[in-house]
């Protein structure tokens, strides 16, 4: 009788364990994918800034800017006003090791001068 119940005692411990990895492993894809849809998000956003700022440029200075970092690093005026704006708000632009700007996934954007275009370097969104 106390073998049996120490076998059952080990299979539901066996059971418990399994039952635990399962929801932790459903619980970690959820994490990452929601992770994951955040960063779509806020690569959204960066292109559409940077896209602005390209236009915004190329209006305010008559010429394409040579490269995302000239462009972010560049202000502006308006008429009658004495503030300095940038082109792209610098607090969401992360700059990797070599001086370049990222997108969330942690790849270069890529910026083509003559089309004027700015595009993730990620595999799955380049051609967002």
């Amino acid at each position: 009788m106390d073998i049996k119940s120490s076998k059952r005692g080990a299979l539901e411990v066996v059971i418990l364990i399994v039952v635990f990895v399962v929801t932790f492993s459903f619980l970690l894809n959820s994490f990452l994918q929601e992770r994951n849809v955040a960063k779509q998000k806020q690569l959204t956003g960066e292109l559409r800034m940077l896209r602005n700022g390209v236009a915004l440029y190329t209006m305010m200075e008559q010429k394409k800017p040579d490269n995302l970092v000239k462009l972010c690093r560049s202000k502006y005026v308006l008429p009658g006003d004495s503030k300095k704006q940038g082109f792209v708000n610098l607090a969401s632009i992360r700059v990797n090791e070599k001086g370049e700007i990222v997108d969330p996934f942690g790849n270069p954007y890529s910026y083509d001068k003559e089309k004027p275009w700015v595009a993730s370097t990620t595999k799955e969104y380049r051609f967002w």
